[in-house]
């Protein structure tokens, strides 16, 4: 049980890492929109028309700093839910939870996701779920 997570510089990247996976490698990604190469909706496009079988099911959370027009792009795009920054840990966490099981949890984060960052959502994860 815990999570791993992979990061990527941009969106080109973490659509070349998905690629490059087995199906069932990850359970959940959180996209942030303003990346570089190709933003967060591009990478969802291509994601989800990926030829794989896990391309339309693994739930994309969107990350960013978002107006009421960013959330409905973000759906639009094939984004199943969003978490406004600055991120508000027991949001994102909830968050999760809608989409995954407490057994193990992989994440794709954003490339500006910090160790903190990910040892505090672990934490509060394991938390959420009494483990």
């Amino acid at each position: 049980k815990g999570m791993i997570v992979t990061r990527t510089t941009d969106g080109k990247s973490a659509l070349t890492q998905f690629c490059n996976t087995v199906p069932g490698t990850f359970d959940l990604i959180l996209m942030d929109i303003m990346m570089p190469e190709m933003n967060g909706y591009e990478t969802t496009k291509a994601k989800e028309s990926a030829d794989r079988p896990d391309g339309k099911e693994i739930p994309i959370i969107a990350m960013t700093a978002m107006i009421a027009e960013d959330v409905q792009a973000a759906l639009k795009a094939g984004m199943d839910d969003h978490v406004a920054k600055p991120i508000d840990m027991s949001i994102l966490i909830s968050v999760i939870t809608k989409y995954i099981d407490n057994e193990l949890v992989e994440i794709k984060a954003p490339n500006d996701a910090n160790d903190l960052f990910v040892s505090k959502i672990e934490q509060l994860f394991q938390e959420h779920s009494g483990k």
